[in-house]
């Protein structure tokens, strides 16, 4: 899901945790939503960076 969000908007995604997986659509543009939708359903922590 991360490689998918940082092509579309054009950033760096990463997180530590590997091993957690989530299949979602979201009803949103906005990135930092987003991330923060992902970091509560799955306790973990993403870095963003603008490429």
């Amino acid at each position: 899901m991360l490689k998918r969000l940082s092509a579309h908007f054009n950033v760096s995604l990463t997180c530590s945790s590997t091993g957690k997986v989530l299949t979602a659509e979201f009803e949103t543009d906005n990135l930092d939503e987003i991330i923060m939708l992902i970091e509560k359903s799955l306790d973990v922590k993403i870095e963003k960076e603008t490429k």
